[in-house]
């Protein structure tokens, strides 16, 4: 109980400090319009578009080249199958 109240008490303290030192809260009207905002928004969703555009590509190209490297081209390659030393051991 003693923890509650101190806790209660700790955030009393803490929104009077707050409210003795926050700035004035920023006009409504002020420098960004919805105009602007809007314009910032839409450069920002091209942005990620582009960027996913180029992650997309770069994993194709990847693939492709992976796939180019190991003569797959979509199949697994099973490694041979070798013996443990108690198979050798035995013969």
């Amino acid at each position: 109980m003693w923890a509650f109240l101190l806790g209660l008490l700790f955030g009393v303290i803490g929104k009077a400090v707050y409210d003795v030192f926050k700035e004035d809260q920023l006009p409504l009207a002020g420098s960004f319009n919805t105009g602007r905002l809007e314009t910032l928004l839409d450069e920002t969703r091209q942005t990620v578009r582009d960027m996913r555009d180029e992650v997309r590509q770069a994993v194709e190209a990847a693939t492709n080249t992976v796939e180019e490297r190991t003569g797959a081209g979509g199949r697994r390659r099973r490694r041979p199958r070798t013996s443990t030393t108690s198979e050798s051991a035995e013969s």
